[in-house]
Parts: C-alpha cells; structure tokens; sequence
C-alpha cells in the first residue's frame, strides 16, 4: 500500500510539473523573443556553445520512464525504491528550474521590491559557508579566508546578494576537486566593496569565459562534472547584482582555478539627495550612518 501511495504521489507530481515547465516555457520565450536579436547580435553565440531550451523538459520523460518500469513490473520489486528516489531528486531539479525561471520573470519585470540596507558582507558570507558545511566536508574542500571578525558594510538587498553569493559558493563546490580550495575575499575599493569566491580546479576555457553568464548556458566539455545544471544559477547572479547597483566578472586560468568577482557600494546612490530618519528619541540620526537616511520626497 505504502509502495501504490508513493506512486501515485510521483504520478501527481508529474502532472503538475509538466504543465507548469510547459506554461513557464512559453511565458520564458514570448519575453525573450524581443532580446534575442539585440543579445545575438551583441554577443553571438558559437553554434558548439548554442543552448537547447528543450532542457526545461528533459526531465520528465526521465521520470515518466521510471514510474512506467515500476508499474510494469520492469524494475524488481527491490529496486523500486531506488527509481523512487531518483524520481524525487528530478521532480526537486525541475521545481528549482521552475523556481528560477520565475524569480528572474519577476526581477526583470520590476515586480521585485529591492529593500536595501547597510549589513555587513562577511557576515553573509559566512551564513552561507555555515550553510553549505556538510557538501564542504563530504567533497574534502577546505575552505580559505573567511572570517568573523572583519567588518566591511555594503549597502544592497542582504537577501538578493545572500541569494548571489550562495549560486557562487554552489558553483565552487560542484566544481572544486577532493583535496582542493575555495577562498572567499573582500576588499574595500573606493565606493564600493569587491567580493570575490576562488576555487582551484579545472576552470573554464578562454573561449567560454564571454558566455557564462548568458541564461541556460552551460560549458559541458570542460566542466564536464555536474554538467545537468539549468545553467541559470549564474545568470541570476548577473541579474541580482546589478539589480543592487555592482557590477559581475568572472577570471579563470584553465587547469588551476577560476575566481567569480563581483561589486557592491559601500552607500545609497546620491547621498547628497538624502535625508536623516530621526532616531527612536526623535532627534535626527547620524549623518556618517547611511542606513539612517532616505530619498527627500
């Protein structure tokens, strides 16, 4: 009974997931149809490095085919629950790919309520370390230059650049080798701070570099490891980190390492046009302290 409820659960989960990729994929292609000439034109894309948007769907014939195994009678009762299990691990995939394709839908659209503030960038930085110390160990990384007690403050949305530095921290594992580096940096420069997450491993090709942060682009031949991604984790890095006023590069020395670098400002835009929120007393905040100013109506 247990097994009969399990698939059926699966079965359900199909349904709804292929009619969701189905409408985001049609919504994704009638707003890209406007930039596709201008990126194009812009930027060519190489026929080897093109994008084939049927990934979006790839997954759920994968999925299909598993569940029509188990209830043929094709895969052994005591194989089941492995099927059952890679059946999870797809359908999770395709709703991240679906969670993706809608936050960015969102982003660009200007449906997105950027709440910036000042907060420091170590901090984030090490939350997502925190959070990512398990695949940190399993994948024997060891982990360089983070630290607690540094304070360096940025003024942007500390969940949209939470969001970049974890899709950066996400991509440095997959691509980091048993026994190698990932070191975080972060330097002061004028009026913004740069971040930078380094890995050493097999990089990225010269040829590739112009194209990794294009949407559902992916360097399969030489980042061949975890080579199923969407390829949108980096475009989204893009997308949030210019939403916060930064700029977003990538440098790489193939068969070493690869380093992604991005900026943010160290203040609000146009100081000068602010004014001072008063404090819980009433009086009016300190002027050195951005984060106690707003836009003057």
């Amino acid at each position: 009974m247990k097994k009969i409820s399990r698939i059926i659960i699966s079965l359900l989960c199909i349904l709804i997931l292929s009619n969701i990729i189905i409408f985001c994929k049609t919504l994704y292609e009638r707003n890209e149809q406007k930039n596709l000439i201008l990126v194009n034109v812009e930027n060519p894309l190489p026929e080897e490095y093109s994008v084939d948007l049927s990934e979006i769907t790839e997954g759920v014939p994968t999925i299909k085919g598993f569940i029509d195994g188990i209830l043929d009678g094709t895969i052994p009762p005591d194989m089941q629950n492995h099927y059952l299990q890679l059946v999870s691990e797809e359908t999770g995939r395709l709703a991240r790919l679906i969670q993706n394709m809608l936050d960015l839908s969102k982003l660009e659209s200007g449906e997105y309520q950027v709440n910036a503030r000042m907060f420091n960038i170590w901090e984030t930085l090490t939350g997502v370390a925190l959070s990512a110390e398990q695949r940190i160990n399993d994948g024997m990384i060891d982990i360089d230059g983070l630290t607690m007690d540094e304070k360096v403050l940025v003024y942007a949305d500390p969940d949209l650049i939470h969001q970049v530095a974890y899709n950066l921290l996400d991509n440095a594992i997959k691509f980091t080798p048993a026994g190698g580096t990932i070191r975080f940096g972060v330097e002061r420069l004028g009026p913004e701070v740069e971040v930078s997450i380094w890995n050493s491993g097999q990089g990225i090709s010269p040829e590739a570099l112009p194209y990794v942060f294009q949407r559902f682009y992916k360097e399969d031949q030489s980042r061949g490891l975890h080579a199923r991604g969407a390829g949108l984790g980096l475009n989204i890095c893009k997308v949030l980190v210019n939403l916060s006023g930064g700029q977003i590069r990538v440098e790489s020395k193939q068969g070493e390492w690869c380093r992604f670098v991005f900026t943010l400002p160290v203040q609000p835009p146009n100081p000068g046009g602010m004014k001072r929120l008063p404090d819980e007393s009433g009086r009016p905040g300190a002027v050195e302290d951005p984060a106690s100013m707003k836009p003057v109506d």
